[in-house]
C-alpha cells in the first residue's frame, strides 16, 4: 500500500502544475511518468489477488485496480485531448472522472 500511494502521489503531480504549464510538458508528464505509472500500479495490485487474502481485502483490492484502470483511462484520454489540441475528449474525461470520484467514495 506504501507503494502504490507514493506511486499515486506522483502519477497525479500533472494537476499540480502552475496553469498554462507548455502542452510539450504535459504530454511529456503524461506518457513517461503518469500512465507508466498507473499500469505499473494496475500490475502491482493484481499480483496480490493471487496470494491468500481475506474476502475484504480482496474486494479492496478489485476496487483498487479498477481505480487504477480508470485513472489510466483518463490520462489516456488526456493525453489525446492536448496532443490532439481537441475538446471532442471532454464528456469521455469528465464521466471517467465521476466515476473515480464515485469509486473513491466507496474505498
Amino acid at each position: 500500500m506504501q507503494q502504490f500511494s507514493e506511486n499515486e502521489s506522483i502519477a497525479l503531480r500533472v494537476y499540480n502544475l502552475p496553469q498554462g504549464t507548455p502542452d510539450d510538458t504535459l504530454l511529456s508528464i503524461i506518457k513517461n511518468e503518469s500512465i507508466p505509472i498507473w499500469k505499473s500500479n494496475i500490475e502491482m495490485l493484481n499480483n496480490t489477488l493471487n496470494s491468500e487474502l481475506t474476502l475484504e481485502n480482496y474486494n479492496f483490492a478489485k476496487k483498487l485496480i479498477k481505480y487504477n484502470e480508470l485513472r489510466l483511462e483518463t490520462y489516456e484520454l488526456i493525453y489525446k485531448s492536448i496532443s490532439q489540441k481537441s475538446s471532442s475528449f471532454d464528456m469521455e474525461i469528465e464521466l471517467k472522472s465521476r466515476e473515480i470520484e464515485k469509486l473513491i467514495s466507496e474505498l
